[in-house]
């Protein structure tokens, strides 16, 4: 018994690997720089993912403004009178130049265990991570302390004008919050173990 159930633990981790290298594939593939990208097909893409694994449409809100598109995503407690927690990562990418690239930027490469990509690293691992991690909560009915949010923007952390700042100042009902987490920290690995995480309050670790 002991054996089975290891056994279909490491079969739910496996899926969920999949899932997320899934959803990372679908991100990093999709041209979202601002000049020819389209952020809003990926928002509604995602949004038609939560919705097909059982989030209710009123908790996933694709916003649309200026032709770009932001997602906001809401899992629910039992808890609806604690703030939620928001976290925070965006879909749009600096712009690639095919030509300058050894490979296609908008396709995911694995070469020596390193991926290669627009975005793989800023930022859709991370919005990939945040719809997976929210995916699993909802299927294992994860007992939630307070709502979480996931706000996957169309422009940087600050979106002067159609990211996170758009979603504040024009609909705070969606990602009002006791705080929010992004991906402005960082870490130390060294040989494989976890030495430090670096955070900071209010600005990004490496400004000042």
């Amino acid at each position: 018994m002991l054996l089975a159930a290891s056994l279909s633990a490491s079969s739910a981790e496996d899926s969920y690997d999949e899932l997320l290298f899934e959803i990372y594939e679908e991100v990093v593939t999709a041209d979202t720089t601002h000049s020819s990208g389209d952020t809003l097909a990926v928002a509604n893409q995602l949004a038609n993912r939560l919705v097909g694994e059982g989030f209710a449409p009123g908790d996933v809100t694709v916003v649309e403004f200026g032709g770009k598109g932001n997602l906001v995503a809401r899992l629910r407690s039992q808890n609806p009178e604690a703030e939620p927690a928001l976290f925070l990562a965006h879909m749009d990418v600096v712009e690639a130049v095919p030509a300058d690239w050894s490979m296609d930027p908008f396709e995911l490469h694995d070469v020596d265990d390193y991926y290669y990509g627009r975005g793989t690293l800023d930022d859709k691992d991370e919005v990939a991570i945040h719809i997976t991690n929210l995916i699993r909560m909802k299927r294992e009915k994860v007992p939630l302390k307070r709502d979480v949010i996931v706000a996957i923007t169309a422009d940087e952390e600050g979106g002067p004008h159609n990211g996170a700042r758009h979603l504040v100042e024009n609909h705070r009902e969606l990602v009002d919050a006791a705080f929010v987490i992004n991906e402005g920290g960082g870490g130390i690995i060294e040989d494989g173990v976890y030495v430090a995480n670096t955070v900071q309050a209010a600005e990004k670790v490496y400004q000042s």
